[in-house]
């Protein structure tokens, strides 16, 4: 086996695109803290300064620091930047970015699926993905979470109710994008006067 060369072009192309990939280590925090710090419902359809920001914001929260982590997240399209004449920054909410939204008649909310996704329990677990794969670290079910906890992902969030919330709104928020596509494949017709049973359903 010989290695890949590649030509001066091709390199040049391509550390473009790998640098990005180990840069995308921050954009989850800075989403996370937008979540917590409840941005989104503070822009709600307007567009705002930052000091404007800060007014609906609890008093203790670090305005300056806030600022960075929206710009970052206005490269995926979370929220949109405008600049003064002065240089002034101020924010705006793009329709993905209304989806971090609670509580809005008839819209989805993305936040506490995303929590799931953030909170301790979940986000330390892929720590040791490496050592699993590599097959220093070994778990009965063979997983990251199974190595950090001791036990079945489903059975660390039984018996720890404080996370389960955020745990059951996400396998919620999957079977909700499911439900179209398997209304619209499957023949139920063919299954008049037969009895279905939806096993592990996320919805309760």
């Amino acid at each position: 086996m010989a290695p890949l060369k590649l030509t001066p072009d091709q390199i040049k192309e391509n550390s473009l695109k790998v640098r990005p990939l180990g840069n995308a280590y921050y954009y989850a925090p800075c989403l996370h803290t937008v979540i917590k710090v409840s941005v989104a419902d503070a822009l709600g359809d307007e567009t705002l300064s930052m000091s404007e920001l800060a007014k609906r914001l609890p008093e203790s929260t670090n305005i300056d620091m806030l600022r960075r982590c929206i710009r970052l997240l206005v490269k995926y399209d979370l929220f949109i930047e405008h600049v003064d004449d002065g240089g002034d920054f101020s924010f705006s909410l793009t329709p993905m970015g209304a989806l971090l939204q609670t509580n809005v008649d008839g819209q989805p909310t993305f936040v506490s699926p995303l929590l799931h996704q953030f909170q301790d329990c979940t986000w330390d677990a892929w720590k040791y993905l490496p050592q699993v794969v590599a097959g220093t670290l070994t778990a009965p079910m063979g997983g990251p979470f199974e190595v950090a906890h001791g036990e079945h992902v489903f059975d660390y969030f039984s018996a720890h109710p404080e996370h389960s919330k955020h745990q059951r709104d996400y396998m919620a928020s999957i079977c909700k994008r499911e439900e179209a596509i398997i209304l619209k494949t499957i023949p139920f017709a063919d299954f008049v006067n037969k009895t279905l049973l939806d096993v592990g359903g996320g919805t309760g």
